[in-house]
């Protein structure tokens, strides 16, 4: 069994790690990591691409072992070639200064984005745009409504747990920088706020 040891490494190189492995032609790897996020992300990437996976945790290490599934299909990663286009938001403010106004058109546009006839197909947060998706009431119900028209409402892990406001999450899906680069760029244009 080929092994990879990602313990002590930062978003997204467990990630990273273990899909070099793939791409290298492994059929059965073990990665090693120390967070259960970095699980959770290389669980949703080894269903992407065809592997099984499992783990275990022991003193704060988690053993993930993925294997080549013979029978299964790649499921490319939730079809992401056909969305349309993307928000990508590093600010919870439009504009350079942070102000009332800077705030208040940051919930108008995502009450805006509810309104259109072809909606993002990809909203994604990182930096102080995690903000938006844990504490802002008005966002977090427009994000909703997006979720059931079908946008992905993508949060980057790392963010919420450098703002220590994981707990804090009102909707969207923990994710990493790599699923993010990965849903946005596959998208047909992008918007960054």
């Amino acid at each position: 069994m080929y092994k990879v040891d990602a313990r002590g490494e930062a978003c997204p190189k467990p990630v990273l790690m273990t899909k070099a492995a793939v791409l290298a032609g492994q059929e059965e790897i073990e990665t090693l990591v120390d967070n259960p996020t970095a699980v959770q992300n290389i669980g949703r990437f080894a269903a992407s691409v065809g592997y099984t996976c499992e783990s275990a945790a022991l003193d704060g290490v988690y053993t993930v072992t993925l294997k080549k599934d013979p029978n299964a299909a790649p499921t490319e990663a939730d079809a992401y070639e056909d969305r349309s286009w993307a928000v990508f938001c590093t600010e919870n403010r439009i504009g350079a200064v942070d102000n009332e106004l800077g705030h208040n058109l940051a919930k108008m546009y995502f009450y805006t984005l509810t309104q259109l006839d072809c909606p993002p197909s990809v909203v994604a947060f990182m930096n102080e745009g995690v903000f938006l998706p844990c504490q802002e009431e008005q966002v977090i119900e427009n994000l909703k409504t997006l979720m059931e028209k079908g946008t992905k409402v993508m949060v980057c892990g790392t963010c919420l747990n450098y703002y220590n406001i994981s707990d804090k999450l009102g909707c969207g899906m923990v994710s990493n920088m790599y699923e993010i680069v990965e849903a946005v760029s596959a998208c047909g244009k992008m918007m960054k706020i």
